[in-house]
């Protein structure tokens, strides 16, 4: 006689079986997000979501250029608040680096036409926004490439692709050095330190466990035979042209786009650590450390005493206001004691002549008014 089961035997026998059923479909589960992850790692994420095909339509596709543009992100972990920005060019055929650092309170006025297109994303956009704030308007994962998209429409430059970071990891990466961010020695010692394409492989795939990016892993290894033989002492900083102001930072487009083309045109590998080098991209040298003067000599009451209150309220230090001496001036003059000084300072007036004079003791800088600038 066939001895029977015990409902105890056969609740643990069912037990058992679904426990084993479930624990496989998690395993198949998980071995196939796993594999989807290393997937989209190596070839880049899915371009079928219909935000993604929204963006699609106005933001280029990450590209492997001979001289690439890689607008580096620094984000808050919670918040997605951008918390640093900096332009990293490869020179692929001198072996050049160059890091551009941008303020992330950067403020950036849309022209009409991206203003318009940006708002069909989200009617809330503002058409003046920091980079700082692009995290409340735009999705998380779409972040990074309208920052791109609006700093390649600002500065009229193609930007290869994006890589975004934690703080936390973008800080074991860079560090500031008075007004601009270079490489920690800890990451010089890391990254450049790989002399073989198989040590620099396992440490790019490395980094692209921390970050994301609209370039694959597979074609960022593309990249390996110039990391490879970059001399970390000739890496070059900056710090992009502009000024800062009570409302954030105010990039100068037009002088910052020359240095950036200065330096993707530059067909001569570095030779000499940057401080050593006198040729340097046109970058503006700030004012605001110097002695400035400032003289009225467009007879219009009052004129210097305006020009002083207001470069005063941006940050420049004007040690007195007088009357100019000589005839009536028509076109404002900007004397300096030394070439690239004053440069900033043009943005203030109409059209301003700059020279480079002798001036008196203690003074660096010398504003002679025009009647162009009158402040009526």
């Amino acid at each position: 006689m066939k001895k029977k089961n015990s409902p105890l035997k056969m609740f643990m026998k069912g037990f058992f079986k679904s426990f084993f059923i479930i624990a496989l479909l998690f395993l198949v589960g998980y071995g196939s997000y796993k594999l989807t992850m290393f997937y989209y790692k190596l070839e880049g994420p899915p371009q079928n979501s219909k935000t993604n095909k929204l963006i699609r339509d106005i933001v280029s596709d990450a590209t492997v250029d001979e001289i690439s543009k890689n607008l580096i992100f620094s984000s808050d972990k919670v918040s997605g608040e951008v918390k640093g920005l900096v332009l990293e060019i490869v020179n692929t055929n001198t072996n050049n680096v160059d890091y551009i650092t941008i303020p992330e309170n950067t403020q950036i006025t849309l022209n009409n036409d991206m203003y318009q297109r940006l708002c069909v994303i989200n009617p809330e956009i503002p058409q003046i926004i920091k980079f700082s704030d692009l995290y409340k308007y735009f999705e998380e994962d779409y972040v990074y490439e309208y920052g791109v998209l609006i700093l390649e429409d600002y500065l009229d430059i193609d930007i290869s692709y994006y890589t975004g970071m934690e703080e936390s990891y973008f800080n074991t990466i860079f560090e500031n050095n008075e007004d601009r961010l270079v490489l920690t020695q800890e990451w010089k010692n890391t990254f450049f330190s790989a002399k073989s394409e198989d040590d620099m492989k396992d440490i790019i795939k490395g980094m692209y466990d921390k970050i994301s990016s609209n370039l694959s892993m597979k074609k960022k290894e593309e990249y390996i035979p110039t990391y490879i033989n970059v001399e970390p002492e000739f890496i070059y900083f900056y710090h992009i042209n502009g000024e800062q102001k009570i409302e954030g930072y105010m990039i100068d487009a037009e002088s910052s786009n020359a240095m950036i083309n200065e330096i993707i045109n530059n067909d001569a590998a570095y030779t000499v650590k940057q401080e050593e080098s006198s040729d340097q991209p046109g970058q503006i040298i700030s004012s605001k450390d110097y002695n400035i003067k400032i003289s009225n000599g467009s007879k219009i009451t009052g004129l210097a005493a305006h020009y002083k209150e207001k470069l005063t309220l941006e940050g420049y230090q004007i040690t007195g206001i007088y009357n100019y001496s000589g005839e009536t001036v028509n076109t404002t003059k900007i004397i300096v004691n030394s070439d690239g000084l004053g440069q900033d300072l043009a943005a203030y007036f109409d059209d301003p002549m700059i020279t480079v004079e002798e001036l008196d003791e203690g003074i660096d800088i010398h504003i002679i008014l025009g009647t162009k600038d009158d402040a009526k």
